[in-house]
């Protein structure tokens, strides 16, 4: 079945209903377990990746539903069989496996693996020789409060050997419904997942990915479950029906309709991590489950999809997020210092940033659920996000704006999609007020971010204002660069050297990151890894300037020497101009590329030279001046170089790149942009 791109366009969903009924011809899984092809064993390379270190021969999946007649409740039941062929030392990773098993907090509801078996296969002696998984290579990893990790690994592993393991999981969470991976980070040769579900519950399933279905069959069954009926005084039986007097408990059988379906993929391409894109998760082939509702016979319909209103409302109630915004008393020594030292709008949100930023370290935790409580997190000065912004939007409401917390999704966390209202896809919580019609985003959690910049984590689509008066869409773009600019000026010696000042100025997001590591460092150790990176240079003196003020450019100035600076032939010196980072390879190194390149800010780099050429030579050549413009104004390149009366040479190199993403169609020319820099710069 084709896919064609969604309205966001950078990846490609397909929402199916549960009554969707497609039927496409059926292809029979090529494993079996414990049966294996010779040819499996012998193959040395994957035709269609010859690169590849593993490749996953099948792995198929199925889930479907019991009823627990001790405990009164329906169960789902994951079978999976998988089997993968190590090609390469590198592929020997493949032989441990990890499988997460999920809990509730109390631990009342624990997911449990049963039935685990596996062998690794291998050639000896022209014959097939299979060792069993062994009980001592498995453990559980008891992880924390809601989530543990069965793991094992296979016996005996060489290049050639083929692994195959398969295991089921009882599970009650039906509401959690598991995601079924087609792709992988090694090719994958047939990937296959079926469910069949009684209509008894409504899942709404979200296909993801840019690798064609092709199986995708969906028809009507039905199921059938042993249910423990019992009636001493007389009660509602499962089906619904009423059963009166004291006989004892029985037996039933009862049939139900259910929908079967299947999805199948095959030759699969590895999906590895690439330069400038969020998090794979965003863009490998895989099947998501929504529950919707459920209506058990015998009780009432019960729905669960969301609303972005309800999750509102929801969050709005929670004791660790929208009651927290109720609690202000703590704060007064910051809301009188404000109120009584500035009266202008801009200076009084100015200085309620920067005095929550003073008081609070940031753990590295990302959550929008405070710890305890903002109360306690200021008291001990540390707190994760939650605790830091949500207090920063306490602050602001008492000082009389109409402040509110934002929910977002981190670029490591994955895409936020608006149709599917999922609360447990968001992990991070901003602060936001409107001035004069515009929303002013404001995360306290680094001292090195100015007012109204987020920190390049944020700058992932979109976030959801939650508040009282409503909920809605904030965009979460930020028009701040990663720009640097680079001032140079050189006297070229006739000993091969070159002496002079190297001044660069960092600004936006790449100040930021600058200011991070001298305070992280000191100023001494900075100034050291700088003359590591350029060891062929003899740095004599080096100043850092405006580290504090984070509204201004941070200035880093060097005086210096550069050795072996130039090329010295009979009476001709040739020398690059361009002596400081240069751009000396192509980040997109793959031929083609199916989703897009996410830079999340705007990028600005400059160098600006001017070289005296010793007495006494002439300037000979100089390259060529050129423009290169990405198409519909997506990005510049400008190389220019001239030449001054007094013996001097100037040169100029600009990159810049107006757009934060770059669609999959617009790949190929992003990457001849680059190579064309590369070619000029060398």
């Amino acid at each position: 079945m084709p896919f064609f791109p969604a309205t966001l366009r950078y990846t490609l969903i397909c929402v199916f209903s549960t009554l969707f009924h497609l039927s496409i011809t059926a292809q029979d899984a090529p494993i079996k377990f414990g049966k294996i092809e010779m040819s499996d064993l012998r193959m040395k390379v994957y035709p269609k990746d010859t690169a590849a270190e593993a490749v996953v021969l099948g792995d198929i999946g199925r889930a479907y539903f019991k009823y627990d007649d001790s405990n009164h409740h329906f169960y789902i039941v994951y079978e999976r069989h998988c089997r993968i062929k190590i090609l390469k030392k590198a592929g020997y990773d493949w032989s441990t496996v990890s499988v997460p098993l999920y809990k509730d907090a109390n631990g009342r509801n624990v997911e449990t693996m049963l039935d685990l078996k596996g062998i690794t296969y291998n050639i000896v002696d022209g014959q097939i020789q299979k060792d069993k998984l062994e009980k001592e290579s498995t453990f559980l990893d008891k992880g924390n409060e809601y989530r543990a990790t069965k793991k094992f690994t296979f016996s005996n592993i060489k290049e050639g050997s083929v692994i195959e393991y398969s295991y089921s999981i009882k599970s009650d969470f039906f509401y959690n419904f598991r995601d079924w991976l087609f792709q992988s980070s090694i090719p994958v040769a047939w990937s296959e997942f079926s469910t069949n579900v009684p209509n008894y519950f409504t899942y709404r399933q979200v296909m993801q990915g840019y690798e064609p279905l092709v199986v995708n069959s969906s028809q009507n069954g039905e199921m059938t479950f042993q249910i423990k009926v019992e009636s001493p005084q007389g009660s509602r039986a499962f089906d619904g029906s009423f059963t009166g007097g004291k006989a004892p408990s029985s037996i039933e059988k009862v049939t139900t309709p259910s929908k079967e379906s299947r999805w199948v993929m095959k030759n699969l391409p590895a999906i590895r991590k690439e330069p400038f894109m969020t998090t794979i998760d965003d863009y490998v082939a895989k099947m998501s489950f929504e529950l919707s509702s459920t209506y058990i016979p015998g009780t009432l319909l019960k729905t669960y999809s969301d609303s972005w209103e309800s999750l509102n409302s929801r969050l709005i109630e929670n004791e660790f997020f929208g009651q927290q915004l109720n609690r202000s008393g703590f704060l007064n020594d910051m809301i009188s210092l404000i109120k009584n030292t500035q009266k202008d709008t801009l200076q009084q949100i100015s200085m309620a940033y920067q005095l929550v930023k003073q008081a609070m370290t940031y753990d590295g935790k990302e959550t929008f659920y405070v710890g305890t409580s903002i109360k306690k997190a200021l008291e001990n000065k540390i707190g994760n996000v939650a605790d830091i912004n949500l207090m920063l939007v306490v602050l602001l409401r008492e000082l009389g704006y109409n402040a509110n917390p934002v929910i977002l999704s981190t670029r490591d966390n994955g895409r936020i999609l608006d149709n599917y209202v999922l609360l447990s896809k968001f992990n991070y919580v901003i602060a936001q007020l409107e001035i004069d019609g515009k929303d002013l985003l404001l995360d306290a959690t680094s001292s090195h971010t100015p007012l109204g910049v987020l920190p390049i984590r944020c700058l992932n689509g979109q976030g959801r204002l939650i508040s009282k008066n409503g909920t809605r869409w904030v965009n979460l773009y930020s028009s701040q660069k990663l720009a640097e600019t680079c001032i140079a000026n050189f006297d070229i010696k006739t000993d091969n050297t070159a002496k002079g000042d190297l001044v660069i100025a960092y600004m936006g997001y790449r100040g930021i990151n600058e200011r991070k590591k001298i305070t992280k460092e000191g100023n001494d150790k900075y100034i050291e890894e700088f003359k590591k990176e350029n060891q062929n240079w003899k740095v004599d003196k080096s100043e850092i300037e405006k580290v504090e003020d984070i509204y201004t450019p941070l200035t880093v100035k060097h005086n210096l020497t550069i050795n072996d600076f130039a090329t010295i032939t009979g009476d001709r010196i040739y020398f690059n101009p361009l002596v400081y980072k240069a751009q000396k390879e192509n980040p997109f190194k793959n031929s083609e590329r199916k989703f897009p390149v996410d830079f999340g800010t705007l990028i600005e780099d400059n160098f600006i030279a001017t070289y005296a050429i010793p007495a006494g030579y002439d300037i000979e050549e100089i390259p060529k001046s050129i423009k290169v413009s990405f198409p519909d104004d997506g990005g510049r390149f400008t190389y220019t170089i001239g030449t001054q009366d007094e013996g001097k040479i100037t040169i100029s190199s600009k990159i810049s790149l107006k757009k934060t993403m770059y669609f999959a169609e617009e790949y190929e020319a992003l990457r001849k942009f680059y190579d064309q820099i590369i070619q000029k710069h060398a």
